[in-house]
């Protein structure tokens, strides 16, 4: 993946937290009923990586699918409209090209992952409005209010977080993945981690 356009997450600003942990627990326990409504929408959409390199071809999916937004229909679920991560670079995607100048194609994602800004450009393919922000735009309290105000709108904006493993303190390098709600108490998100495989 290419790692240009991370900033090493700081573990004192930004803590995930898992779905299974008491932590948890607690922040769907603090949930105002429509943020709960969002986290279980979520939740039933959320899919885990189909290669090490997919993670935003993952998130994108789970996104989509909880947001409702019209999907195609993947011929594994004919005649079901439902986004895959083998339905997700559609044909708007098609005229997309990487930072390497390549074709931005699933191929592409394979080998190589996807920066921030290509992962916009596709997935402004399905959805709009669609914002990247990079963490050197916004201070700490701007983005915990962004998020924050994304996850309590009506109907909720969704958030994928994209940011360096490293600096939560685990293995590997760049990474992107959904977050499924905000808790101002513990001043943590709950992100749904795609790589579920990795511990």
């Amino acid at each position: 993946m290419h790692e240009d356009n991370f900033a090493p997450a700081n573990p004192s600003i930004v803590r995930g937290t898992a779905v299974s942990s008491i932590d948890g627990v607690v922040i769907l326990a603090s949930q105002q009923p429509a943020e709960l409504a969002w986290m279980l929408a979520m939740l039933s959409s959320f899919v885990t990586q189909r290669t090490q390199s997919f993670c935003s071809v993952a998130t994108a999916a789970t996104m989509l699918n909880a947001l409702g937004v019209p999907a195609p229909v993947d011929p594994v679920y004919a005649p079901h409209a439902y986004y895959t991560q083998a339905n997700i670079l559609g044909e708007c995607a098609l005229g997309l090209t990487s930072h390497t100048g390549a074709p931005l194609s699933a191929g592409f994602i394979a080998t190589h992952g996807a920066t921030l800004d290509e992962w916009a450009a596709y997935l402004s393919c399905c959805a709009q409005p669609m914002a990247a922000r990079h963490a050197s735009e916004w201070s700490v309290d701007v983005f915990r209010t962004e998020v924050a105000a994304a996850l309590s709108d009506s109907p909720p904006r969704a958030v994928g977080l994209n940011f360096h493993r490293s600096g939560l303190g685990q293995p590997g390098g760049g990474h992107m993945s959904p977050v499924a709600a905000y808790s101002a108490a513990t001043d943590s998100m709950l992100l749904l981690d795609v790589s579920r495989y990795k511990e």
